[in-house]
């Protein structure tokens, strides 16, 4: 099964400024290295977003549980959350990012 993730980002705009980006832990790819900080494919996604980001600075918080990184966006204490796999997009409090990021694989284990 492939499954698209994307950044889950605020409905409301963003003017150029300093921006935080609230990952979500997912073993192996979103996780707290040994050192502390964040580590995995998708802390190095952040981290290179930041490197490009000109408009201001990109600091990088978590990882949380992907719950309560999605509620660090919608309670304003983020302004971006990584990674988001869309499911639904009716009646939610942010906007997903219109194109895919990279691809996510799923396995089931049995």
């Amino acid at each position: 099964m492939l499954a698209m993730a994307g950044i889950m980002m605020l409905a409301t705009p963003v003017s150029a400024e300093d921006l935080v980006i609230s990952l979500g832990e997912i073993p192996g790819q979103s996780e707290r290295g040994q050192d502390g900080e964040p580590s995995g494919g998708y802390a190095e996604l952040a981290r290179l977003l930041a490197a490009h980001y000109e408009e201001g600075e990109i600091r990088i918080i978590g990882p949380f549980s992907l719950e309560e990184s999605l509620e660090n966006v919608e309670q304003g204490r983020a302004d971006a959350h990584l990674p988001l796999i869309c499911q639904e997009r009716e009646g939610l409090p942010y906007a997903y990012a219109e194109e895919a990021l990279l691809s996510v694989h799923f396995a089931l284990y049995t």
